[in-house]
């Protein structure tokens, strides 16, 4: 009876699925910690930029609190009252346990996997914070009443910007950017275990 005998790429997929359960596992046990410096970002982030409107982004617990210098609707503007919300940062780091299950599916050595780890949360950092800073605007412009627009003088070119930019950061990038990222790490065995990639970039090189 022949046995049977499974491509590369097979095995790794295989791999990767077996991992990918523990990863999630892990990522929600240390979500707290992992979700930190997502608010640390985060906060110097909208109060550089909107610093006018946030007051502090904060970790509560394990979600991130808003703080704002908005008086909520329904409250006069100069009422001691602020609004504040929450965001649940997990809807926007769930990329990091793909990362990861990709990454120990790879085969090299622990050191450079530690490594790519460590690059890979830096990155997916800043992916994080991309779609958390997005759904602050997202909640104030869209969602926080007309006074609280009318307050801000939104103009309708910021509305698409901010729409555009939260779609982006909450349908696109927590799905795709741990894929680049690992393919960008570990470039060569990705066209290893499919070649036909390494014919590609080579037509594309000659362009």
């Amino acid at each position: 009876m022949k046995q049977l005998k499974f491509s590369p790429l097979a095995k790794f997929i295989f791999q990767v699925l077996l991992l990918l359960p523990l990863c999630l596992a892990t990522w929600y046990w240390l979500r707290v910690p992992l979700n930190l410096p997502i608010a640390w970002v985060s906060d110097v982030i909208l109060t550089s930029v909107w610093g006018q409107v946030i007051e502090a982004i904060q970790l509560v617990d394990d979600k991130l609190e808003v703080a704002t210098q908005l008086a909520p609707s329904g409250q006069p503007s100069n009422s001691f009252a602020t609004l504040v919300f929450d965001i649940n940062p997990l809807l926007y780091s769930y990329s990091l346990p793909f990362a990861s299950a990709l990454i120990l599916a790879t085969p090299c050595g622990w050191i450079k996997k530690l490594s790519a780890l460590c690059i890979a949360y830096a990155v997916l950092l800043l992916v994080q914070s991309w779609g958390v800073c997005f759904h602050v605007a997202k909640t104030l412009i869209y969602q926080a009443g007309p006074e609280i627009q009318a307050r801000l003088h939104v103009q309708p070119i910021t509305q698409i910007v901010v729409g555009l930019g939260y779609q982006f950061g909450y349908l696109i990038l927590p799905g795709l950017s741990p894929l680049v990222v690992w393919i960008v790490l570990f470039r060569e065995f990705v066209f290893s275990i499919a070649p036909q990639l390494t014919v590609w970039n080579r037509g594309a090189g000659h362009e």
